[in-house]
Formats: structure tokens, C-alpha cells, sequence
């Protein structure tokens, strides 16, 4: 008998596959798995329906902040710009006039 180095080794005995003796728990968890996957895909296909039913209102309800948006921008931009009354001129403090040299000031008199 050749033996082929490029080829994988071959079993002598052809391998039997033994059958799983109690086989109930694993049939129950891929049913399980099963319904689970397919209250995934009914749940999926509602949500679908869902959002393909208030599709038509999209424009609607993304126009809503946006009207929000722009009435506070707008209304910031009009605080900023707008002009405020000129506060109030200040009359300087009343001071009694200096004596002038070479005068009489008013105690002398």
C-alpha cells in the first residue's frame, strides 16, 4: 500500500455515529428555539406595518421642532439686535466754587 504524504490519513475502521440515547431535551429546546424565532419575525413584520402606516405624517412631525427651532433663533437674534433705550446722562456733582486768588471769599466778607 502507497501512502500519499499529501493526503490526510485515513481510519482504518470507518467511524459508526452513535445515536443520542435520550434525545427529548434537545428536540424541546430547538422547539423552543424555533417558536422563539418566529415571535421575533411576527413581532418584527407589526413593527414594520407600523411604521410604514405613519410614514405619511414624517414631513409633519420633523416640521414641528423645526418650527421650534427656528422661533428661538430667531427670537435670540432679535434680543441681540434690537436697541435699547440710552441710559440716562449723569449731571456731575454740584461743588461750591473755588475762591479765586486775590478775592474775597464769602466768610471775609
Amino acid at each position: 500500500m502507497d501512502v500519499n504524504p499529501y493526503e490526510s490519513p485515513r481510519p482504518e475502521v470507518p467511524f459508526v455515529e452513535h445515536g443520542i440515547g435520550n434525545s427529548d431535551p434537545v428536540v424541546r429546546l430547538l422547539m423552543e428555539i424555533r417558536d422563539a424565532q418566529r415571535e421575533s419575525l411576527d413581532m418584527q413584520r407589526e413593527a414594520l406595518l407600523r411604521v410604514n402606516k405613519t410614514g405619511r405624517f414624517f414631513y409633519a412631525r420633523m416640521a414641528v421642532p423645526l418650527v421650534f427651532v427656528a422661533i428661538y433663533v430667531f427670537s435670540m437674534f432679535y434680543m441681540r439686535t434690537r436697541f435699547s433705550a440710552a441710559p440716562p446722562v449723569r449731571t456731575p456733582a454740584r461743588v461750591a466754587p473755588q475762591a479765586l486768588p486775590g478775592s474775597a471769599s464769602l466768610s471775609q466778607r
